[in-house]
Formats: structure tokens, sequence, C-alpha cells
């Protein structure tokens, strides 16, 4: 099953689809805390895929195959939740947090270890720091308008909107929109789970529950015994 609820409602709405040990692809934020799924016994747990879609996108295959291994970047996303219909929202920590944090990892081909920074009721940032010992740049935003890019060195990879001549082999090709094409991706992987298949590229349940411990350090780090924030507070 795939669970589209409003975030406050993925949590128990999961719960209640596990207890009839029913596979779920579960879209972000899997749950608003950590406290909330880290006691889901084990045959629950392997039953649970995180819905992250973005790292299919074309472009951003395309990133993870050119981004040198070692690279230092920074991730940016900034959204309009009106311009895609939302009647409510969350905040930016808690609706866009989890596609960066996915996508660090995935581009970096290194686990996130722990996060710094600040967040208000609009925007959040910070810093990254990976299994490997990198610090990654990050920013997450509500705004009146979409934008996203992925920065290495001097390079700006600019995903807000594709390139004319993608665009143009886009259409010739009657290929889908590119988070069309990235949700047909995640669920055909999806697919070979549910068959039993291993598929490494897949996230699973280990992924929400890092980001859920991600997010709610984040949280802490606002009060006096928390975990510190960045000292110039990212960006």
């Amino acid at each position: 099953m795939l669970l589209l609820s409003p975030p406050a409602l993925h949590a128990p709405h999961a719960a209640s689809v596990l207890e009839r040990m029913c596979p779920v692809l579960l879209e972000k934020p899997s749950a608003l805390s950590r406290a909330e799924i880290a006691a889901w016994p084990e045959t629950w747990r392997d039953l649970v895929t995180p819905a992250r879609p973005r790292r299919y996108w074309r472009e951003y295959l395309q990133l993870r195959r050119e981004l040198p291994r070692a690279a230092d970047f920074e991730l940016v996303l900034q959204t309009s939740p009106a311009a895609w219909g939302a009647l409510t929202a969350s905040g930016p920590a808690d609706d866009l947090l989890p596609h960066v944090l996915d996508l660090a990892g995935w581009l970096a081909r290194s686990p996130v270890v722990a996060i710094h920074g600040k967040e208000n009721d609009t925007e959040a940032s910070g810093d990254f720091e990976l299994a490997d010992g990198r610090t990654l740049r990050w920013k997450v935003a509500h705004t009146d308008h979409y934008h996203e890019h992925v920065r290495a060195g001097d390079t700006l990879h600019d995903l807000s909107r594709p390139p004319l001549g993608g665009r143009i082999a886009r259409r010739l090709r009657g290929r889908p929109p590119r988070d069309i094409e990235g949700i047909a991706r995640m669920l055909r992987l999806w697919e070979r789970r549910l068959r039993g298949e291993a598929v490494p590229g897949l996230p699973a349940f280990a992924v929400a529950l890092e980001e859920l411990t991600m997010r709610d350090a984040l949280r802490s780090s606002h009060s006096p015994a928390g975990v510190p924030s960045h000292p110039d507070g990212g960006h």
C-alpha cells in the first residue's frame, strides 16, 4: 500500500496497515518523530519502504554518476506548497528535509551521521556530517517560487528547470515529466522487492529511522541541552 495521508497520520495509518502484514510504501516524512516508529517490531520494519522518488530523477541519476566520489557539495530545495495545491503543509524541515537528507547520502555514497543547523517557520539550513568525514551544506525553504540546485565546487547544477534540449527530447520521445518518471522507477523497484528480490538502491526502514533521528536532533539543537547548532547557523 502507498500511504499519502497528511504527515501527522503517516505513522498511525502505517501501523494499522502493518498490523495486517501488508507492505507499505511510506511518503515523507515517515513520521513526525523517531519515537512514533522506533518501537515497531522487526516483522513490521521489513515491510516498510520509505518513498523517496527524487533520487530516481534522470538528472539526479546522471549527477550521481558524474560527481567525484570525494566531492563536497551543497543541496538547496525551495518550494511553494500552495503551488502544488497543499491545503495544509508542515514546516519546511518536516516537508523537505527528508529529500535533502536522502539525496545527500545517496549522491555522496556515504550516510549522513550528524546534522547541525537552525530552522524557523519558513526555512531551515546548516550542515550534514557524513560517515566518510565530509561536511555538506544544505538549505530547505517554503517560498513563493520553486528552486532546486546542487553546487559542487564552482559548478552549479540547477535542477529548477530542465535544459531546453532535455525538455524537447522528452516531448519528442514521449517521456513523462521527471517527477512522474521518478515515481515510476521507484514503483518498479518496489515491485521487485515485493517479489523477494534484493534491491540495493531502494531505501529500507533504517533510512526512515535515521531520517527521523536527524530531524529530532535538529529540533533539539534549539534547546540548551540539545545538539549544538553550527556556529554560523548555515545559510
